[in-house]
């Protein structure tokens, strides 16, 4: 590893800290607002800030918790349900694509390595497409919801760091093994 691609890899490490905590706002929002918008009769006919006032109402009411008391972005609001949840589909799929292109680029500062690239590449591919499996044959069998949460944790790790540790770890246990 390159003393000069050190600050790199932080920086990159950094980035993809920052653009975690945005898209997990992102997330935050669009569920709550599909999730408490089937309280409310004629949602998709309100304006849009007659259903966040609606929202903050339901949201008020119920207990205290991390994931029901966030501000969500007013501009999802404007959306539709059926808009809103096929967004969810949209994010996820950008959300992995930016993670996958921020973990490569820590792997490359870090390892200079086309290889550990390449094995990154076809991990995210089968990893994704194990999780499109696991929701496709959940909802065949008549088990939407547990194979969306599998599926969903799969995904949730691919939109994250995880990838890149295991990667560093497995790159040094590999090299203490060699040598």
């Amino acid at each position: 590893m390159s003393r000069r691609n050190k600050p790199l890899a932080f920086f990159v490490l950094v980035v993809a800290l920052l653009f975690g905590s945005f898209q997990e706002k992102v997330k935050i929002s669009v569920n709550n607002i599909i999730k408490y918008s089937g309280s409310i009769s004629n949602y998709d006919s309100l304006a849009p800030q007659q259903r966040k006032e609606n929202v903050a109402i339901i949201i008020a009411n119920i207990p205290r918790g991390f994931y029901s008391h966030q501000n969500s972005i007013s501009w999802f609001y404007n959306l539709e349900i059926a808009q809103l949840s096929k967004l969810k589909w949209v994010n996820t799929l950008i959300f992995t694509l930016i993670h996958f292109i921020l973990n490569a680029l820590i792997l490359h500062f870090l390892f200079q390595n086309n290889s550990l690239i390449q094995i990154l590449v076809f991990s995210y591919i089968i990893l994704f497409l194990v999780s499109v499996g696991v929701y496709s044959i959940g909802k065949i069998a008549g088990l939407a919801h547990p194979g969306y949460n599998v599926a969903r944790k799969i995904v949730g790790a691919l939109q994250s760091q995880v990838p890149v540790m295991i990667f560093v770890i497995g790159y040094y246990l590999n090299k203490k093994t060699i040598t």
